[in-house]
């Protein structure tokens, strides 16, 4: 993985104009940084989370499903 830096540098490498340059991923005119929707609704998450749960109990949905969601939902948690 680069950083964005590294990517500006690559594009003027060879060839490229640049004309405007900043990240995205801090500065998102927006939302602001990346991880700031994970954390703004947190309650949802639950809300979710709960559903799924529910289902898989249910055997609506597949288990792997719900392991999935499961994985996805702690790593979101983690990264806000």
């Amino acid at each position: 993985m680069r950083s964005w830096l590294e990517a500006e540098e690559a594009g003027k490498a060879v060839g490229f104009n640049l004309i405007m340059s900043y990240d995205m991923a801090t500065t998102s005119p927006v939302n602001g940084p990346w991880y700031h929707r994970l954390s703004k609704f947190r309650y949802i998450h639950y809300l979710d989370q709960y559903i799924v749960t529910t289902l898989a109990f249910l055997r609506i949905i597949p288990r792997s499903f719900y392991e999935v969601h499961t994985m996805l939902f702690n790593v979101a948690h983690s990264l806000a």
